[in-house]
């Protein structure tokens, strides 16, 4: 099997996944499976991507609590797994990276943002065929 391109800045570039691809990723990260990953030294080959382990949602942050935002974090991702082991859906996942030669004055600009719909229920394989991308 081949690795995983990574999306360079400043650079156009594209990747396709499996849902179970993904699934397999995200494992490894809850496990911390990745350790070359986590070298920040400035010639490590990954010093300039952040950390994919999910070593940080696993500190406790006083008395051997997590936060409720750690918490939520990972009540998101069992429940993602929880519903990987269900079925292996043949849905594949884009992701674009595309470079700018200037970033977006955003202060200055004049034109508003699309509107934005945000669903807090349900799944994205279940939600209306209009807001997939076949």
């Amino acid at each position: 099997p081949e690795a995983v391109p990574l999306l360079e800045a400043h650079r156009n570039g594209k990747v396709v996944l499996s849902q179970h691809q993904i699934a397999c990723l995200l494992a490894n990260a809850f496990f911390c499976t990745f350790p070359r990953r986590n070298q920040t030294g400035n010639s490590s080959e990954y010093a300039t991507y952040p950390s994919i382990n999910f070593s940080g949602l696993f500190r406790s942050q006083s008395h051997g609590f997590c936060t409720p935002s750690q918490a939520a974090k990972l009540r998101c991702f069992l429940c993602y797994m929880a519903a990987q082991a269900e079925e292996y859906p043949p849905h594949f996942l884009s992701f674009y990276r595309q470079g700018l030669r200037q970033p977006p004055d955003w202060v200055a600009a004049s034109r508003l943002l699309c509107k934005l719909r945000c669903h807090v229920d349900g799944r994205i394989e279940d939600t209306d065929r209009e807001y997939v991308q076949n």
